[in-house]
């Protein structure tokens, strides 16, 4: 896990098997914030709604759209102003990366990172092991004991899923409960329905493995159900764990891996698990989610480092603020399979590791996807023992808690490259007594700049921040496997550092110098080691060696330049923030180099299309660019470059070219080439020309014109506001000519089909000076120019010098008036002979300095003195005292020579010098007496201590051990880093100290007597300061009485010459004081008369609880029975941990007596029984208090039906009061009542009496059907209705009690259901006799339900049913009956009535 990035990053690593480093088709942008005070062209300004209008971009997503609505804060987050585009297949995405990297607001544009799942050979190494065998291995079972964990920490596993029932998983399943699935977004977190997770593969709610297992079998090692008799057991034991799934089920492909990570933390996972990954490149896309989730969520983040046989850094789990782990045997150690790496944090089991698998199985997997969630599940169990510690913290101690186990098998070989060690649990959450100093910052400077070229001496400045335990005397030193470095500085010493504590090393920085021969981008490995009594550590970091191309900013001027004389953009950095600008203003977009001595040698690195930003490169670095602190010019730059070795016909020509700028001069620039011919061809005519591509403000509205006689051409925009020329310094044959690069504004592009090619540069330069305007047309164009040199008779082995001056202005007569200062700068440059070599002796020596070999050197003592000193190979100096500086010319085997350059030849004088502890040394008696010395010296690299006790060393503060008395001296030589030394020596003496007194710190009880003393020191020495000013006793035993408040005493023995060291005794009083609280228990369901009483006491360790002689406990809290305090008094004796007793009693106050109010009630009435005077009271139902009712403000009796009593005592002041009778008062009123009928039929009787039987009522209230009828005790009622009628009696007494009664009453009018008298006296039959018809007739309307007619035999001979409601008359039809006596009876129910009739015709 690193805490720094890695510079520049470009190193080569080993592919792992993928397909693919990235996902086609996916681009990640990122737009810097945006500085609202600073005006910006927005042409290159790229913006959301820029990137929404491009065609060429299918669909856009803002990655800060990931973050949970509710989870967003105001302030800036890294994830701001970050999209993922996916662009169309037709599109290349290197150049559409190049075009989108050509903004200014431009941060980083990069493809999409791919990753895959991590597996392993299924070789015979990858399938040994018993089931679980890895949870002995890092110590988990003593871990458990410990913690088991906590169910509300959940581990993120971003994955291919995980079977979501299987039986050992689903008891540890997270369920986001605030979405049940029910389609509907309820969190409102833009996730419908994420109940168990979320699958991004599939961008669904479901996170089921139903591909590949690799996600069940790794959420089962971090977080398997435990303890439940089943299967197997996950490290995590209680934790959840969350499953996101991000791997396609056909295929395992991913396009969202890094989203996931955003959704685990705004999930409020505390780990996530990354078991996947590739060795892909770095990515800052990535690197800003890593940090969001960390440093913004504080999530922990584990991945998985490789299952590659090599050394590479394998992402994610490379990158800053990530806990990398490789994997071992099950015998610790290092599989063949496991990648190795200097950013591996710490390893973990990983073969033949028995775990859940999909369908409800268990098998065995291997690799390091296997060994990372171990270590998550480790840290679930960390965040809930430390819940305060944050997510790096956490990290830190799973790594530095882990086991050493480079001793194991051919783990050493390995060093520094395979982790801490292995992971031990147990250790992790048990020993915290640990630092973990990491590297927080780095930067570096050669003196200019922060960059590192070649021969350059750096100064490495390191921020370390301790994670964990504070820490003292830690020495740092660095180191490093490079061949290109070496280490003049490499220590330095952490006096101390408390926890979340920064310290620089800026006042101690380290050096280094770099080898000449150093390459560009080249990756400089670096490594602290952390050395103190207790504590080893390292960590690794890189430096990247400044590469062929720098972005310089100068004096006002911003521009690309390169090792192979491009000046703005170039082929490898077609960018727009490489084009030259000067305060902001655009001036330049490419200038570059043309070669030309015939017609098939013609070499150039100048763009190719005039619009489409393509260059091409024909060139190649000899000698790495490099900034140099100079005295020719404040700013210099210098490289060697010559044709690459594929250009068809070369010219082996060989350009050394400088460019110079002044603090003074702030309006240009100065080129200065020589061109070494190392052929063996003369070149008639060699062109030696610089193309340019002017860019001013809109760089197709511009003008460009040539003069002459300064040999100055020129450009400038529309408004003539901005002039931008390059003008030919040295007295040359020149050659100019002018191009419209476009066809704007009328004018006539010089470019075939907006191509510069080669043969229309090769006639520009044949027709110099024929075209000398471009852009003179109203409007302007897009312009550009060749101007250069030509070199005739250009010899073998000979050198040109040519010198141009980039300038600009804001007029034309200010932009003229730069050649002349120009050409003064140039002039005086050459005067100010170059820094060419720095040599480093030691004083006194006769140094020998060497040219290279197969070249010479011409010595001279002066810049311009044309007499030479030597001329040769070896330059012997002669004996030196002090700096001197001589001047060379190098020739090479060809005879080509050089500029005369300085040589500095520096005396390097080390100067040893440390200090005593002190002048004498006080060694105690039979204990271990170390010592600092403390190195003093100027420029020492190394140190060799010799001491005259035998002790030697080579630390440069080292601790020695003295333990006798005597003489000593110490002697110290110190070699600088060539190898000059000096000695020094010092003498001292050791003597013994008075015996230290054998007392410590004290602990007494308030207002008792301090005494200090040892039985062994005859005259001990007491004093009330540090500074042992106050002497307040010497003697044998020092007695303070009656000490009421803590103190500091300083103690030492004085018997002897040299007293003891003093003893500081911090004397604790205890200010033991025994307080309670009583609190009735007035709220649970216990019913008891209780209460329980707490210890408030201050420093108190034990209780004892009594009343009278009986204990009633010892616990910090009791409860008791209240009326056991009309016994005694409640008491409390409070013991602290030293003895020291106090005790408080508990003041008994009786409470009040309860009152209460008279209780009458009515029938089966519910009461609410409250005392007036207190509301904390016991009910009870009988005066023993046996039958608890109810306790509080007031109880409820449900439906009394009798008289009754309840039973109260008032526990408001503890004590109980008296027990008091409440009595309850029922009525007995009744609402009983008599009615003459419960039937009554209207057709014969209309009146029914009613009358109330209550005794004790007051008040009557009859009521039929709801309706008043009458307020006495006795009614008679007449009725006029037929129906069924309520009859209701409400009455009341005189208390206002309320009986109600109800009875029926049925109300007919039915002449038919009257008896056999009533219905012949209501109906009548005529005419009888009768012939044909007979009609009966009813006083009123009726109803009947048959007739039927018999004769005297008693045979029925006819009968009919009714079907009418109600009749006047019904007519009978009798045509078909003889004559006779007949009888017609009507039917109605059970009642019917007959009549005689005669038939008579």
């Amino acid at each position: 896990m690193k805490y720094i990035l890695p510079l520049l990053l470009s190193l080569f690593i080993i592919q792992q098997s993928l397909a693919q480093d990235y996902v086609p088709g996916l681009i990640v942008v990122k737009l810097k914030q945006e500085d609202q005070l600073t005006r910006k062209d927005p042409l290159k300004q790229l913006s959301f709604v820029r990137l929404q209008e491009d065609a060429l971009i299918e669909n856009i997503q803002d990655i800060k759209s990931q973050v949970r609505t509710n989870q967003r804060t105001a302030g800036n987050s890294r994830l701001d102003n970050l999209y993922k585009l996916e662009i169309n297949e037709r599109v290349n995405e290197k150049e559409y990366i190049a075009y989108l990297r050509g903004f200014e607001n431009v941060e980083y544009a990069e493809q999409y990172p791919n990753v895959k799942p991590l597996y392993v050979p299924n070789d015979p190494e990858a399938q040994f092991g018993q089931a679980q065998f890895h949870l002995a291995q890092i110590n988990i079972y003593d871990a458990w004991n410990v913690s088991q964990g906590n169910e509300d920490i959940v581990i993120g596993v971003i994955d291919t899923g995980a079977d979501l029932d299987h039986e050992d998983l689903e008891g540890n399943l997270y369920l986001n409960e605030a979405d049940p699935i029910d389609g509907i977004d309820n969190d409102n977190d833009g996730y419908t329905d994420n109940y168990f997770g979320w699958d991004f593969a599939d961008n669904d709610n479901s996170p089921e493995a139903d591909g590949s297992t690799h996600g069940t079998g790794v959420s089962g090692i971090a977080a398997a159900s435990t303890d439940n008799s089943k299967g197997i057991a996950g490290v995590g034991f209680n934790t959840k764990f969350m499953p996101i799934k991000i791997f396609k089920t056909e295929n395992n492909f991913s396009r969202n891996s890094y989203e996931g990570i955003i959704y685990a933390a705004d999930q409020g996972c505390d780990i996530i698990n990354l078991s996947w990954g590739s060795a892909g490149g770095y990515s800052q896309f990535a690197q800003d989610i890593i940090n969001y989730a960390v440093l913004e969520k504080d999530v922990v983040v584990v991945a998985a480092a490789g299952n590659t046989n090599a050394e590479l850094d394998f992402y994610p789990a490379s990158y800053d603020n990530v806990l990398s782990i490789g994997y071992v045997n099950s015998d610790d150690s290092r599989n063949i399979n496991a990648t190795y790496s200097d950013f591996i944090d710490l390893v973990a089991p990983g073969v033949g590791i028995y775990t859940t698998e999909n369908d409800n199985t268990y098998d065995n997997d291997s690799g390091s996807s296997y060994a990372a969630p171990m270590v998550a599940g480790a840290a679930a169990l960390i965040r809930s023992v430390f819940p305060e510690w944050n997510a790096l913290q956490v990290m830190e101690q799973l790594r530095v808690s882990s086991d050493d186990i480079s001793d194991v098998g051919s783990n050493s070989d390995l060093q520094y490259k395979f982790g801490k060690g292995r992971l031990n649990v147990f250790k992790a959450i048990a020993n915290f007594d640990t630092p973990a100093i990491r590297i927080s910052d780095l930067s570096y400077s050669n003196g200019l700049e922060e960059a590192a070229y070649f021969g350059d001496t750096l100064e490495i400045t390191l921020e370390f921040t301790n994670y964990l335990e504070s820490t003292e005397n830690v020495d740092a030193k660095l180191t490093s496997s490079s061949p290109y470095v070496n280490i003049i500085q490499a220590d330095y010493t952490i006096e101390s550092l408390e926890t979340f504590e920064k310290i620089s090393t800026q006042n101690g920085k380290y050096r280094v110098i770099l080898s000449e021969n150093l390459p560009e981008d080249e990756a400089l490995n670096f490594r602290i080691l952390f050395e103190g009594e207790f504590y080893q550590d390292y960590q690794s970091f890189q430096i990247q060696s400044s590469p062929k191309i720098r972005l310089f900013n100068y004096n006002g001027w911003n521009f690309g330049f390169t090792a192979t004389g491009n000046f703005g953009r170039s082929a490898e950095t077609p960018f727009d923030n490489y084009a030259v600008t000067h305060n902001g203003s655009d001036l330049i977009d490419h200038m570059g180099l043309v070669l030309f001595a015939g017609d098939d040698s013609l070499v150039r690195n100048t763009l190719i299309g005039a619009n489409s930003f393509q260059y091409i490169d024909d060139f190649q670095s000899f000698k790495s660019l490099k900034r140099y602190d100079d005295i020719t010019a404040d700013f210099d730059v210098r490289s060697v470059f010559t044709e690459k070795n594929e250009v068809p016909i070369s010219l082996d020509l060989y350009i050394d070219q400088r460019f110079l700028g002044w603090d003074d001069e702030k309006d240009f620039l100065i080129h200065q080439y020589r061109v070494e011919n190392r052929s063996e061809n003369s070149y008639d005519s060699l062109y030696f020309t610089l193309f340019t591509d002017y860019a001013l403000a809109d760089k197709n509205s511009n003008t460009l014109k040539y003069d002459s006689a300064l040999q100055l051409s020129y450009a400038y925009d529309e408004a003539a506001t901005e002039y931008v020329g390059l003008s030919l310094l040295s007295i040359q044959d020149s050659v100019f000519f002018a191009f419209d690069l476009g066809d704007e504004n009328l004018h006539t592009s010089d470019l075939e089909n907006d191509s510069l090619k080669q043969d229309i540069i090769q006639n520009a330069l044949r027709n110099a000076f024929s075209k000398q305007l471009a852009g003179e047309k109203a409007g302007g164009n897009n312009v550009g120019s060749i101007q250069g040199v030509l070199l005739k008779d250009f010899e073998p082995f000979s050198v040109h010098a040519i010198s141009l001056a980039v300038m600009r202005a804001d007029n034309l007569n200010d932009l003229k008036s730069l050649v002349t200062k120009a050409k003064k700068k140039d002039s005086l440059s050459f005067t100010l002979p170059p820094f060419g070599r720095q040599v480093f002796i030691c004083k006194n020596d006769s140094p020998t300095i060497s040219a290279p070999e197969n070249h010479e050197y011409d010595i001279y003592t002066s810049a311009t003195d044309e007499t030479i000193l030597y001329s040769g190979t070896d330059f012997e100096v002669g004996n030196l005292s002090k700096d001197s500086i001589f001047y060379v010319v190098e020739r090479d085997s060809l005879g080509i020579e050089g500029l005369r350059k300085r040589l500095v030849i520096s005396i390097q004088e080390p100067v040893a010098n440390f200090s005593l502890p002190s002048d004498t040394l006080l060694i105690n008696q039979e204990e271990v007496n170390s010592f600092r010395f403390q190195d003093e010296s100027e420029n020492a690299s190394s140190w060799k201590w010799k001491f005259s006790n035998g002790f030697i060393s080579q630390k440069q503060h080292p601790n020695i051990i003295f333990d006798s008395v005597g003489d000593y001296s110490a002697e110290l030589i110190i070699g600088s880093a060539i190898g000059c030394h000096d000695t020094v020596t010092k003498s001292f003496k050791v003597f013994n100290r008075s015996r230290k007194p054998q007392v410590g710190d004290l602990e007494v009880c308030i207002n008792e007597d301090l005494i200090l003393q040892d039985p062994s020191i005859g005259q001990l020495a007491v004093y009330s300061d540090s500074l042992l000013t106050t002497k307040i006793y010497q003697g044998p035993t020092f007695i303070f009485e009656n000490l009421s408040s803590d103190t500091l005493l300083y103690v030492r023995n004085e018997s002897d010459q040299f007293p003891s060291e003093t003893i500081q005794v911090e004397v604790k009083v205890i200010p033991l004081k025994a307080r309670m609280e009583v609190i009735l228990d007035m709220s649970s369901e216990n019913k008891q008369m209780r209460a329980l009483a707490t210890s408030k006491s201050d420093f108190s360790q034990d209780h004892i609880w009594m009343i009278n002689d009986d204990t009633l406990g010892t616990q910090n809290e009791i409860n008791f029975e209240l009326r056991k305090l009309q016994t005694g008094d409640l008491k409390l004796i409070a013991i602290s941990e030293n003895n020291c007793r106090d005790t408080v009693t508990f003041q008994n106050t009786a409470s009040q007596n309860p009152e209460f109010e008279n209780y009458y009630l009515c029938q089966s009435e519910s009461v609410t029984i409250s005392a007036l005077n207190s509301e904390k009271v016991y009910y009870f139902e009988d005066s023993e208090l046996t039958q608890f009712i109810g306790k509080g403000a007031n109880v409820n009796i449900a439906e009394v039906s009798e008289d009754m009593s309840v039973f109260a005592v008032n526990v408001e002041n503890v004590y109980p009061s008296e027990v008091i009778e409440v009595p309850i008062f029922v009525s007995d009123l009744t609402a009983e009542f008599s009615i003459s009928h419960d039937t009554i039929n209207l057709a014969f009787e209309k009146e029914i009496q009613l009358e109330a039987l209550s005794s004790s009522s007051s008040n009557w209230n009859w009521k039929i059907n709801n309706s008043t009828i009458a307020s006495k005790s006795s009614v008679i009622h007449s009725l006029s209705e037929a129906g069924v009628f309520k009859v209701q009696l409400n009455v009341e007494d005189t208390l206002g009690c309320i009986a109600v009664a109800e009875k029926q009453l049925v109300v007919f009018n039915d002449p038919l259901l009257g008896s056999n008298s009533e219905l012949k006296s209501y109906f009548s039959i005529f005419p009888n006799p009768a012939d044909k018809f007979i009609h009966l007739t009813g006083k009123d309307q009726f109803k009947f339900d048959t007739y039927s007619i018999i004769d005297t035999q008693g045979k029925e001979v006819l009968k009919a049913n009714n079907s009418l409601e109600l009749l006047q008359s019904e007519i009978i039809d009798i045509s078909d009956l003889k004559q006779g006596a007949y009888y017609l009876i009507i039917r109605k129910g059970k009642n019917e009535a007959s009549f005689l009739f005669v038939i008579s015709r």
